[in-house]
């Protein structure tokens, strides 16, 4: 590893606490105990991990430093988690000893002299490890856990969020456009909508998205996610495409409104099952002609006579003055207002 790729890494692995607590922020504390199957953590049991393993992490760090060539010990997962009861464990206290783990090590390892990432311990079930090879397994430990405290969320929220016995719509179409699930096969078109409307999009989003240097390859990843939620039925994303299919006029996105529960001052509820939000743009060369205003319409019409959900609501950025008004236009009224921290403007939820 050069030393430009290891300084980079090593930043990454300082991020790390700050990664943690952003994501364990996210998820309810009602789900904490959830465990998708016999076989799998929760996400109690997931952080618990997480602060055994940087305690390991910890030790052979230090042995690699200060008496390269020994052997570390392993450990069986698994069986600490059974043998330590982690459901018993303090997860407030395992993030505290984590974040002064990670500061500790971090603050040793940034200014070691190139010759020491050369150094070796022998793990017994995993080999000859070198110090720069430490740092790639650690650097990236609890961004995996992350991700995976995201699948035991989805497979929680999936049967809240959508009916498990309902079918999905497979599109909607009309004379002028038709929705189809969003794939990545549609990056190129989407990516054209978006770069044509960012300017608008980031007034109807109140973010930075897309920025100027959006790329193709950050679309395509974006879209991933999408065709990912999609299939798992934690969210439904749709493109906006004209019949042939030769352009894409837009994009609908239908997420939970327990989500939005994380900005509000009421906690999420069973009341919240089956309850969307709705969201959707039109790309801006074709808001003159009012495309928006018709897709609005028919988005109405088709998630009350072909979907399941119990209450949708409709979602505007308060800077996006000509959606809001076309709710108001439609009798739909303001039930939820909601701050967003770093976003312009406030979320407003019309029902």
């Amino acid at each position: 590893m050069n030393e430009e790729a290891r300084r980079a890494k090593i930043e990454s692995y300082r991020a790390a606490y700050e990664e943690l607590v952003k994501a364990i922020d996210w998820f309810p504390r009602e789900m904490w105990q959830f465990r998708p199957s016999p076989d799998e953590w929760t996400i109690h049991e997931i952080i618990i991990h997480i602060t055994d393993s940087e305690a390991n992490s910890y030790a052979r760090c230090r042995r690699l430093i200060a008496e390269p060539g020994e052997s570390v010990m392993a450990y069986d997962e698994m069986g600490w988690a059974k043998a330590l009861d982690y459901h018993a464990q303090s997860t407030e206290d395992a993030v505290k000893l984590f974040k002064w783990l990670r500061r500790t090590s971090y603050n040793l390892i940034k200014d070691q002299p190139e010759p020491v990432w050369a150094h070796t311990i022998y793990h017994p079930e995993n080999g000859t490890m070198t110090m720069d090879e430490w740092l790639d397994t650690y650097e990236r430990h609890v961004r995996e856990h992350v991700e995976q405290m995201y699948r035991v969320y989805h497979q929680w929220l999936a049967p809240r969020f959508y009916p498990a016995e309902a079918a999905v719509p497979a599109e909607l179409g009309t004379d002028e456009f038709v929705l189809l699930p969003l794939r990545t096969t549609d990056v190129e078109l989407d990516y054209d909508a978006v770069m044509s409307s960012r300017e608008m999009l980031r007034r109807w989003g109140g973010g930075s998205w897309p920025a100027d240097d959006f790329t193709l390859e950050g679309n395509y990843s974006d879209l991933k996610m999408h065709q990912s939620e999609h299939e798992q039925r934690v969210a439904f994303t749709y493109t906006v495409m004209n019949p042939e299919g030769t352009e894409c006029l837009g994009c609908m996105y239908l997420t939970p409104l327990r989500e939005m529960r994380h900005w509000m001052d009421e906690p999420a509820t069973t009341k919240d099952d089956f309850t969307a939000v709705c969201r959707f743009w039109a790309r801006e060369s074709r808001l003159a002609d009012g495309l928006d205003s018709r897709l609005f319409d028919a988005l109405r019409n088709w998630l009350v006579e072909d979907w399941q959900f119990k209450k949708v609501y409709f979602r505007v950025n308060s800077h996006d003055i000509r959606q809001r008004e076309m709710f108001v236009e439609a009798g739909l009224e303001i039930v939820y207002d909601i701050e967003i921290p770093g976003r312009n403007g406030r979320y407003l939820l019309f029902g």
